[in-house]
């Protein structure tokens, strides 16, 4: 994962709990693949460094192919986010709250996610 503006912004915030809003930045994209990687703590913050509020942002672009099927979370909460494309989200899994406020989404499918 190439380390960019958004990326720092988005591992303080996983580490901190503490809300952050790239709406403003030139480039705010990160791949949907990445973003997985990051709040499941498969790279950059390991799981048991993330703290418990999760990651909090606001203005994020989300690109890619979003399959996030059976993969394992923590807490997100997204606000004014883009999507590419639909969310496949089965089997998900989030430790804590999961949200997407006042967003642009292409369809969502979260069958038997929790």
């Amino acid at each position: 994962m190439k380390t960019t503006a958004v990326i720092e912004l988005l591992v303080e915030s996983l580490r901190t709990g503490q809300s952050v809003d790239v709406s403003e930045l030139a480039d705010r994209m990160i791949s949907a693949q990445d973003f997985a990687n990051l709040v499941s703590g498969r790279s950059v913050v390991p799981r048991d460094e993330i703290h418990p509020r999760g990651l909090r942002v606001k203005g994020l672009h989300i690109t890619g192919d979003i399959d996030w099927t059976h993969d394992r979370w923590s807490a997100v909460h997204l606000e004014e986010a883009k999507f590419d494309g639909p969310i496949w989200a089965g089997g998900l899994r989030v430790d804590g709250e999961f949200a997407i406020i006042n967003s642009q989404l292409h369809g969502v499918e979260f069958f038997d996610a929790r």
